[in-house]
């Protein structure tokens, strides 16, 4: 099976250092499980709602650490006969900075591919996402996606390969 993977919040974590420079300027104290929606603007004290999307930049991407267990996931994956496909939607300005940090943290999986705003334009069996407007197959939980309940939920990468191992 091709299965196609969300890199922000699935396989990276750029929330904790976006969230780290944002409370370093405003002095605020945002937390990662107080992301409750999708629009960081609408959680953000509000004289930041615009310049908090510009605080995400590309250098957060040389601290991003990986999601829990989703190197040995993604391994485990690709031991079962999966072909992996990196699958995520940003800005230009951002594309090499990530393209490295998945190279960095996730070297056995070979293909990258950085869309505009239509990930279904990349041919995948599966798609696992943390977005619901992206459409996934499987939803990798996060703290801002767990109002949206129709779409089978990974609440671990563990349970991400046994989704997968169920499907075949």
């Amino acid at each position: 099976m091709i299965i196609g993977i969300d890199v922000d919040g699935v396989l990276l974590d750029i929330q904790s250092p976006w969230i780290a420079k944002y409370n370093h300027i405003s002095g605020d104290c945002l937390q990662y499980n107080d992301i409750t929606q999708w629009r960081m603007a609408d959680i953000v004290i509000p004289e930041y709602a615009l310049s908090i999307y510009d605080m995400r930049t590309p250098d957060l991407y040389y601290i991003a650490l990986p999601i829990c267990s989703s190197q040995y996931a993604t391994i485990k994956l690709i031991s079962m006969g999966h072909q992996l496909v990196c699958v995520s939607h940003d800005r230009r300005s951002h594309a090499n900075a990530k393209g490295h940090a998945i190279r960095r943290h996730f070297p056995w999986i070979a293909d990258i591919t950085i869309t505009g705003a239509d990930k279904s334009i990349v041919k995948c069996d599966v798609l696992i996402d943390d977005a619901v407007h992206n459409k996934p197959d499987i939803l990798f939980d996060q703290p801002w996606n767990r109002s949206d309940t129709d779409i089978p939920r990974a609440e671990s990468w563990i349970s991400v390969v046994n989704m997968i191992g169920s499907m075949r």
